[in-house]
């Protein structure tokens, strides 16, 4: 019930954007996708904020850090964390 994907137009810092949604009940720390470059990835968005509704749980989400090695067809994986009925969003500087 999770689902991760890159979207871009030309690619490159800047451009590519990993989308996560928890469509499950179950918070996922420290759940590991594929990314398509190394490095930090900022999260952008996550759907679980208070700055949304003071409704929302706020589960912690950081920054990724991708490192080398394969997952889901990427050479790099980093780790999320990510609140039930949540999407987050990254991308790079």
């Amino acid at each position: 019930k999770l689902i991760a994907f890159h979207r871009w137009e030309q690619g490159g810092p800047g451009d590519d954007v990993i989308i996560v949604a928890n469509f499950g009940q179950s918070t996922r720390e420290d759940y590991t996708i594929g990314f398509p470059k190394e490095g930090l990835w900022k999260l952008r968005f996550n759907s679980d904020s208070h700055d949304y509704s003071n409704e929302f749980k706020n589960f912690f989400s950081g920054d990724a850090v991708a490192t080398p090695s394969e997952k889901d067809g990427y050479p790099y994986q980093g780790k999320v964390h990510i609140a039930p009925y949540s999407v987050l969003i990254f991308s790079q500087e």
